[in-house]
């Protein structure tokens, strides 16, 4: 529902006092990237998909971008379909953080990835962090090994959905919120 891929069926979900759902002004500021490695079109070649990424987010960082895609060593002229399942989540990785939007969730995005290319994900992320401070929603069933990158950390229990803080979750997975900003829900 933050991401604006559902409306809410009760309540309503703000971030900055507006409405995500059918806001584009909003949801511009929003980037979801979920474990399936999904990012873009699985017919695209990486640097297409790059170039839509780049239209669609205000605050897209080229530079960055290039620095990450040679960090995971991703090839611009692949297919994204062609890319082994490590590669498409290092690719969906690389739009999530080169976006530089307020917030971004990385929904168990890392699957897939080997355990040289997880540690260099939480290098990148929590270096960008420093320098670039924002809310980062981490999902994940790798407690242990996340850990260390979480300010705060909210266990949701299967099929019930818990308010902790500002948000609410559901899902049977941990989130942790690296960094915060003011995000609300409110019940209808």
């Amino acid at each position: 529902m933050l991401a604006a891929f559902r409306k809410a069926s009760a309540g309503t979900v703000l971030i900055d006092g507006q409405p995500v759902f059918e806001n584009a002004a909003i949801t511009s500021q929003v980037c979801l990237v979920r474990e399936t490695g999904d990012a873009a079109d699985r017919s695209e070649k990486v640097n297409e998909a790059l170039r839509i990424a780049r239209r669609l987010r205000p605050d897209w960082d080229e530079n960055y971008a290039a620095t990450l895609l040679d960090r995971f060593s991703l090839p611009l002229d692949k297919r994204i379909g062609d890319l082994s399942r490590g590669q498409r989540s290092a690719f969906g990785i690389v739009v999530g953080l080169a976006s530089r939007v307020p917030v971004t969730m990385f929904d168990e995005s890392h699957l897939g990835m080997d355990a040289p290319s997880r540690t260099a994900f939480h290098d990148a992320l929590l270096e960008d962090l420093m320098a670039r401070p924002r809310t980062v929603v981490i999902s994940t069933h790798l407690i242990e090994e996340m850990s260390p990158l979480f300010e705060e950390v909210l266990i949701a229990l299967l099929a019930l959905g818990i308010c902790a803080g500002s948000l609410l979750l559901g899902g049977g997975l941990t989130w942790g919120l690296v960094r915060s900003i003011p995000l609300r829900t409110k019940a209808g």
